[in-house]
């Protein structure tokens, strides 16, 4: 069973992800012989009071991906209006080949981040992290994420 072992920094549960066009976007660009975004690899911190994961809209700019519907969402100061996109994110293992992601999510529906957050690009949900083996070991400082 591949897995990713990361260590706790000091604003979090901190890995890398790549953020790309879904696949069934990503199917129509190749089919009409247009130019396909490369997915970027971006900063993530898992947030395990999250349901959905959340982007930094930079990013999603940066890809060109359209919002598809606009939702709402629960925030501790009540709720809020919110765009919703769909990616595909992916969890490269760390010193590997970034052509070998363990954990692919093709067709991930995820919410613009509604509040910048320096230095974070994701919120990484439970609709991500309900997918895989997530081990956080607090005293040690120690996390692994497996498929």
């Amino acid at each position: 069973m591949p897995h990713l072992n990361f260590a706790r920094q000091p604003d979090g549960w901190m890995l890398s992800v790549m953020i790309g066009v879904n696949g069934q976007r990503l199917a129509a660009l190749a089919a009409s012989g247009q130019p396909m975004p490369r997915p970027h690899l971006v900063r993530a911190v898992i947030d395990t009071g999250s349901d959905v994961t959340a982007i930094d809209p930079a990013v999603l700019s940066r890809l060109g991906l359209p919002s598809f519907q606009q939702h709402s969402t629960q925030t501790i100061a009540g709720q809020i209006p919110v765009d919703l996109y769909r990616v595909s994110l992916s969890i490269p293992p760390v010193g590997q080949q970034l052509t070998n992601p363990m954990l692919v999510q093709d067709q991930l529906i995820v919410m613009g981040l509604p509040t910048m957050l320096p230095g974070i690009d994701v919120l990484l949900g439970l609709d991500v992290t309900d997918q895989a083996l997530l081990l956080l070991d607090g005293p040690r400082g120690e996390g692994t994420i497996a498929d």
